[in-house]
This record gives structure tokens, C-alpha cells and sequence, in this order.
């Protein structure tokens, strides 16, 4: 859809999208069967943060897509969308979602094998999550443990999950101490 054509789509997307938050077992049961429709109201929304000269919207909504396409088996389609989230999310000067969107482009190379494409993609992601103090490089560096550890890189695996414990406890972030351990 473009600006002033009809928004059936994203009257069809929000009720979708609303729904899916609030009925988590409908997600479960039929959320496979629903992702397409989920992808054309991401595709009819971003015009409109776009006209809205909203660039961290449009990011976001660059990285939702992402996860949409990760979660169909569509992993190049995800790193593309990735990509473009990254280029957004620096265009608005977001750090979180800069860091989180490589993030993802590492999960998503760490799932095709590619461990060093990994790697070069959680480096940065944890320098943007680092400058602002955000949580979330525990995550990071949980991600870089698990490829360093595919790599046979142990004591590098070793501390980036101290690293990462660290974090978690110092936030007080339990699930993410345990997952870690």
C-alpha cells in the first residue's frame, strides 16, 4: 500500500499484532500461519513513519521484519532487513537499537555456521550497546561466548560469559544470570 490508498492491511495488522500480544496461545497454535499478514502491516506502516521523517520507527520496524523472516527460515531476507535497521537506527542516532539489530544480524550468521561473520558483527554491536551503558551487552556478550566456544576458542568463550554474569548481576537480571550459567 502507498500513502492515501485504502489501509485495509493495517487495519488487519493491528488487530493481528494486538491480538498476538495478548492471546500468547493463539501466537503459539497459529502465529506460523499469521506471519505473512504480519509482514504486509510492517510493509504498510513503514511509508508512513517514513513521511513522518520518524527514522528510528522505520528502524524499528526494518528490525521487526527482521524477526519475521528469521522466524520463517528467510535468513538472508533477515540479514537484509537487519541491515537496514542498523542503517536507521545510526541515522537517528540509536545506540540500543544499532546494538540490538547487529545483535541479531550475529544470531542470524551464528545459525548459518558462519562463526567469524558472527563475530564481526557482535563487535560493533557491543561497542554501540557499551557507550550507552545498556543491559542488553550481556546479551551480546552471551552470543560472543556460544561463537567463540563453537570456535574452539575457550578461554575467549570463558570471558565473554564472565563478562556477560557481570552484567547480568550488576542489572539484577536473574534469567539472564542462569541462562548464562
Amino acid at each position: 500500500s502507498r500513502l492515501g490508498e485504502p489501509l485495509y492491511a493495517l487495519q488487519l495488522g493491528v488487530p493481528l499484532v494486538l491480538g498476538l500480544l495478548l492471546a500468547p496461545k493463539a501466537w503459539e497454535h497459529y502465529g506460523v500461519f499469521l506471519l505473512p499478514a504480519l509482514l504486509a502491516s510492517f510493509a504498510v506502516a513503514r511509508p508512513f513513519a517514513e513521511a513522518a521523517g520518524n527514522r528510528a520507527l522505520g528502524a524499528e520496524l526494518h528490525a521487526n521484519r527482521g524477526n519475521v523472516l528469521s522466524d520463517l527460515g528467510e535468513l538472508e531476507a533477515a540479514i537484509d532487513e537487519y541491515q537496514l535497521a542498523v542503517q536507521g537506527y545510526r541515522a537517528a542516532g540509536n545506540k540500543r537499537g544499532e546494538g540490538q539489530a547487529l545483535s541479531y544480524i550475529g544470531s542470524v550468521w551464528a545459525v548459518l555456521g558462519e562463526q567469524s561473520r558472527a563475530l564481526a558483527a557482535f563487535e560493533p554491536a557491543l561497542a554501540a550497546l557499551r557507550s550507552i551503558g545498556h543491559s542488553y551487552q550481556a546479551v551480546v556478550l552471551h552470543r560472543m561466548g556460544t561463537a567463540h566456544h563453537e570456535r574452539r576458542q575457550l578461554a575467549a568463550a570463558a570471558d565473554d560469559f564472565t563478562a556477560a554474569l557481570e552484567i547480568w548481576r550488576a542489572h539484577h537480571l536473574r534469567w539472564g544470570e542462569a541462562m548464562t550459567l
